[in-house]
């Protein structure tokens, strides 16, 4: 491929505002994407196949409600629950400490609340 000329320089019987709008503007990086606890409405909330897989794995859900997947990266997972196509929420995957250690805490907060 050939590499595109420059834009021609304004002329000086443009107004100001105009010249302006003509100068190429810089290129933005693309964001990639990561586990985080924002869900969409595919379910998926990141581009990891083998998370995907393991969340659409009904042995990993049990009694339809408790996630457990130690091959997927996020402690935050989408519930598999819809309305209207949506997500209704996140649940935990019990898989990773980091999920008990938050149960824990809760307990805790009711507990001393009582």
């Amino acid at each position: 491929p050939t590499p595109r000329p420059p834009p021609p320089p304004p002329s000086s019987s443009q107004p100001p505002s105009s010249q302006a709008a003509a100068v190429p503007r810089a290129h933005k990086p693309k964001i990639h994407a990561q586990a985080t606890s924002s869900s969409s409405d595919s379910g998926e909330m990141s581009g990891d196949k083998a998370a995907l897989a393991a969340w659409s794995d009904s042995a990993n859900w049990h009694y339809h409600m408790f996630y457990y997947a130690r091959s997927d990266p996020r402690v935050w997972v989408p519930k598999r629950q819809r309305l209207f196509g949506m997500s209704t929420g996140a649940t935990l995957n019990f898989a990773h400490t980091e999920s008990w250690a938050f149960m824990t805490a809760v307990a805790a907060v009711c507990a001393w609340g009582l």
